[in-house]
């Protein structure tokens, strides 16, 4: 923003909490303002510079409890499709998924039939659009068939508001929207079981 956009720098923090906080995300705020942002360039600018090996590395223990989850599971970000790769990687957990839902996917079918403008140039989480844009490319023909986890009290509260099964991470105190709320994704055989049934059974 200070680069780019000559954002003076005491000014980017506040301004960058203002717009996450009020469009999902500070690119989706910034483009609502009328910026002409590059969005292959923003993202290298602000994943791209990251020092994944300092924080992220292999976590066999979740990969097994993934493994253990029978039903299709896809990772769903407003990150770029780049930064989805490298943490999946570098977690070990690339092949637990069928996917990635992410800003390009998700942009692109949007632009699609014509919806980015009325969603104000970027669609992303929490817009209840973007859920219903995932959950298509997912194959997911109904809402309560699907099971939505995220760290986001928003982005949980607008998935129960689509009539998604919802699980909090990061605290065991429920939010607005959450069925269930874990304080790590490790918790989840104990804290939601019925993830671990197969689909058929019942």
């Amino acid at each position: 923003m200070e680069q780019e956009l000559g954002v003076p720098a005491e000014e980017v923090e506040g301004r960058m909490s203002k717009l996450y906080y009020e469009h999902g995300t500070t690119l989706a705020g910034l483009v609502s303002e009328g910026h002409a942002i590059d969005f292959a360039h923003w993202h290298a600018a602000v994943h791209g510079t990251l020092e994944y090996r300092d924080f992220l590395g292999p976590d066999p223990a979740l990969k097994e409890i993934l493994d253990r989850i029978p039903l299709e599971k896809w990772v769903f970000t407003n990150a770029d499709a780049a930064h989805a790769e490298v943490c999946l990687e570098l977690l070990g957990l690339k092949e637990c998924f069928k996917g990635v839902i992410c800003f390009e996917s998700i942009m692109e079918q949007a632009r699609g039939r014509g919806q980015e403008r009325s969603a104000g140039g970027v669609v992303c989480k929490p817009q209840r659009l973007a859920f219903d844009l995932a959950l298509e490319a997912a194959g997911c023909a109904a809402a309560g068939r699907a099971v939505f986890l995220d760290d986001s009290r928003r982005n949980i509260e607008a998935a129960g508001a689509a009539g998604i099964h919802t699980v909090f991470v990061g605290s065991k105190d429920k939010c607005t929207g959450a069925d269930y709320a874990v304080t790590s994704l490790h918790e989840l055989p104990d804290a939601v079981p019925d993830l671990f049934e197969s689909p058929d059974a019942g």
